[in-house]
């Protein structure tokens, strides 16, 4: 989906881990993991094309995102929303990393919103109110059970309708 490349020596390896949750028709991924780069050229598209955004915030680290003509620098924490359906990329330091897996079908009330959208931080208040959903996922999520999980669409999209004035 995302083609990766490490900014240091990759020889010497690397420690990350890496967490993944179903949510109904969303998942949620937590990785801790070294610094990177990333891209989703237009090839990965064409090749393997999801019609999705994704919701990515940061603890600890910072990233910097291009994507839509625009050059976009999230500070630690800060949700950034991206478009998979259109090329992005970007750098990111070492840190913990969360995203919020978003399918179209998933939010059909939202869609026509969120396809306008380009590549952008999610501004205060709300950016702060989804950084610190997104955070308390990271400690509720291990210990729900399957019916908890399917009602968490519901509050995203709600918060999301929020962030961008839908």
């Amino acid at each position: 989906m995302v083609d990766l490349a490490p900014l240091e020596d990759a020889r010497a390896g690397c420690v990350a881990t890496h967490s993944l949750w179903s949510l109904g028709a969303m998942a949620y991924s937590a990785v801790k993991a070294p610094a990177l780069g990333f891209s989703r050229p237009a090839a990965a598209i064409r090749r393997d094309w999801i019609d999705h955004w994704m919701l990515r915030s940061g603890s600890g680290g910072s990233a910097t995102f291009r994507g839509d003509d625009r050059v976009v620098a999230a500070r630690p924490g800060a949700p950034v929303l991206l478009p998979c359906g259109r090329p992005h990329a970007g750098r990111r330091t070492e840190g913990n990393w969360r995203a919020l897996f978003l399918p179209r079908d998933a939010f059909p009330r939202l869609s026509e919103r969120l396809d306008l959208a380009p590549v952008h931080v999610v501004k205060a208040p709300y950016g702060h109110l989804l950084e610190d959903f997104m955070a308390w996922l990271d400690s509720a999520l291990p210990t729900f059970g399957a019916d908890d999980a399917a009602t968490l669409p519901h509050a995203v999209s709600a918060l999301l309708a929020l962030s961008l004035g839908a």
